[in-house]
C-alpha cells in the first residue's frame, strides 16, 4: 500500500496480507472488505520493518464481515494508530439510530 491510499480487498478466494509502507507522520493507508469475506478470509496489515501497530509490535488481523479500517502513523512509539474501524462502531451506529427513531416518534 501507499500512502494516502485507501484499498478495497477481496478475500473471497482467500486469506490476504497487506504489507504497510514506512511510516511518516501523518502518513495514512485505508483498508475495506469489498466482498464481505474477511470473516472467513482474514486481511493481515503487516507494519513495516519493526515498526509497530497501536504500539505494538505484532500484525493487524481483520476479521469481521464487511470490516473497514483507517490506519494514521503518529510516531515510532506508538506507530500506525487505527483511527476508525467499522467492526468497533457497529453497535453504536445502531444506538444511534434508535434514539433518532425515537426522537421522531416523540
Amino acid at each position: 500500500p501507499v500512502s494516502g491510499e485507501g484499498y478495497f480487498v477481496d478475500t473471497s478466494g482467500g486469506v490476504s496480507t497487506a504489507n504497510l509502507p514506512a511510516g511518516s507522520a501523518g502518513a495514512i493507508v485505508s483498508f475495506a472488505d469489498y466482498t464481505r469475506t474477511f470473516q472467513t478470509n482474514n486481511l493481515t496489515i503487516v507494519p513495516n520493518g519493526s515498526e509497530k501497530i497501536g504500539g505494538v509490535a505484532a500484525n493487524l488481523t481483520a476479521s469481521t464481515e464487511g470490516q473497514s479500517i483507517t490506519l494514521i502513523y503518529v510516531d515510532g512509539t506508538e506507530g500506525w494508530i487505527n483511527t476508525m474501524d467499522s467492526a468497533g462502531q457497529a453497535g453504536l451506529q445502531a444506538l444511534e439510530l434508535l434514539l433518532f427513531v425515537q426522537l421522531v416518534i416523540l
